[in-house]
């Protein structure tokens, strides 16, 4: 009756470290990619309101380079985009949040 338990548990060990190694490829794919630096981050929202007028450009490029973390910028989208839309149009500003939302969907 012991040598049963035994058996028992050894194969259930064994199947659980198959399981395990069959498993442990599919993690490391499933990886998220790291986050991009925030100074990247942050030369590209400069470059997105580089061509607004002064005053609107100062006070956004003030607002990038105070912000801490990726999440900071991601508030500020709609900020971008109302400052774009307003002087480029609506389908300027879509382009340049597209080229945006590659850098902070990472």
């Amino acid at each position: 009756m012991n040598f049963r338990f035994a058996w028992m548990r050894w194969r259930r060990r064994a199947l659980s470290a198959v399981a395990a190694r069959l498993e442990w490829p599919q993690a490391l794919r499933r990886r998220p990619a790291p986050p991009p630096p925030l100074r990247e981050l942050k030369t590209l929202c400069v470059e997105l309101v580089n061509d607004l007028p002064t005053d609107q450009r100062l006070d956004l490029v003030t607002r990038i380079g105070g912000s801490r973390e990726a999440r900071d910028l991601w508030f500020m989208r709609s900020c971008f985009f109302r400052a774009v839309s307003l002087h480029f149009g609506e389908h300027e500003a879509r382009r340049r949040m597209a080229r945006l939302d590659v850098w902070l969907q990472a």
